[in-house]
Formats: structure tokens, C-alpha cells, sequence
């Protein structure tokens, strides 16, 4: 079962991630995948820097993993998770990554130093983590039905939006990162801005 993919802005390369422990880099052209990405546990997301030099998966055993997208070489293991990481997602200009884990954290990596910045708290699993397109902030939704903004300049929180069921997923507005669109376990959206807030199912 294939959880994950993404592709290159150019197309040429698609990255997926699958439930038997794999992540695959493909070519359209092919129908064999260009190389396989071992992982000890199912392969939870997957993500391409904008750069296009470098694939990044998480995967179910905490581990967060860096592979070269040409030869599908694993240059680097970010490690400091706990538990599952479900989700990730990269600043534009490919310096910062950040991960929701069922260990109630974001990890907030340096992807130049191959480090971890911070480890920002929620009450329970985190489910899905968004970085605006600026690269100063994150939102992060949890199944403690919060969804929370981050600096990632300090690692402090900045605001916090509660909601009646568990903050399954979130979307920022490429035209205005200061409004953001959360989905929840019960099927409603709410969009979330500076100046109004509205729900539709």
C-alpha cells in the first residue's frame, strides 16, 4: 500500500512511500522504479527539497532519513523522535524540514548542519505540519484538538486554535500564509485567519 508520494516541480522524478518498508524514486518514462529506499518499518511521507538534490522520508521508527535523489544514497538519519512520524514538510529554500511524530512533538531540523533545532511540545500525536512560504513560521495539528503557530526562529508558540475533535491535516494559503485551512476527524474545515473564522463540512 503506497502512503506517500510527490514528484519534482519538472515532473521528472516521482518519490513514493509505501506501507512494505520502501520508499521508490521513479522516472515517468519507467516502469521499474530508479532506486529503493530501504526503511526497517512502513514509510509514513515523503518529501523532495526544492533544490531537487535531496529526498526526505519519515518513517514508523522514529527515524526521519535524507537520500540523494539522483542515486538514492541515504546521506544522512535524523534522529530525536520517540515514536511514528507521520508527517514532513520543507522550507522553500530547503534549509529547514519539519516533523509531526506520534511522540506529541514537531521536530524543527537544520537539513544544512543535519541537526535538530527544536522539539515543540503537543498534549498527544501530532498529526500533520505545515512551514509558511517564508520559512519564519509552522502550524501543527495534533489529536489533542489544537492546532498551534510557531516561530521557528525561538521554537516558541505564538497561538493556539481549538477545536471540538482531533486536527487531522492543515493547508496554508500560498497567496496569504496568514490564513490556513484545518480539517478535523469529524469532517469539518475550519479556515482560520487574522481577521475571520468560518466553518464549513
Amino acid at each position: 500500500m503506497v502512503r506517500s508520494v510527490t514528484t519534482t516541480p519538472d515532473a521528472e522524478r516521482i518519490v513514493t512511500g509505501s506501507r512494505d518498508g520502501t520508499a521508490m524514486i521513479w522516472t515517468p518514462a519507467c516502469s521499474e522504479p530508479l532506486h529503493v529506499l530501504p526503511h526497517g518499518e512502513w514509510v509514513r511521507d515523503v518529501a523532495i527539497t526544492n533544490d531537487q538534490q535531496h529526498v526526505l522520508t519519515t518513517c514508523r521508527d522514529a527515524l526521519v532519513r535524507v537520500w540523494n535523489l539522483t542515486d538514492g544514497r541515504l546521506t544522512a538519519e535524523l534522529a530525536g523522535h520517540r515514536a511514528a512520524v507521520r508527517d514532513v514538510h520543507l522550507s522553500q529554500d530547503a534549509r529547514l524540514a519539519v516533523t509531526a511524530s506520534m511522540d506529541r512533538t514537531v521536530g524543527v531540523w537544520d537539513l544544512r548542519r543535519r541537526r535538530n533545532l527544536y522539539r515543540l511540545p503537543h498534549d498527544s500525536g501530532v498529526r500533520s505540519v505545515r512551514i509558511t512560504p517564508d520559512g519564519g513560521y509552522a502550524i501543527s495539528t495534533s489529536d489533542d484538538r489544537t492546532a498551534r503557530v510557531w516561530d521557528l526562529t525561538t521554537g516558541t508558540e505564538l497561538h493556539r486554535i481549538a477545536a471540538a475533535h482531533r486536527i487531522a491535516c492543515c493547508a496554508i494559503d500560498p497567496t496569504d500564509p496568514t490564513y490556513f485551512a484545518l480539517g478535523t476527524s469529524s469532517g469539518e474545515v475550519l479556515r482560520v485567519g487574522a481577521r475571520t473564522r468560518h466553518t464549513t463540512t
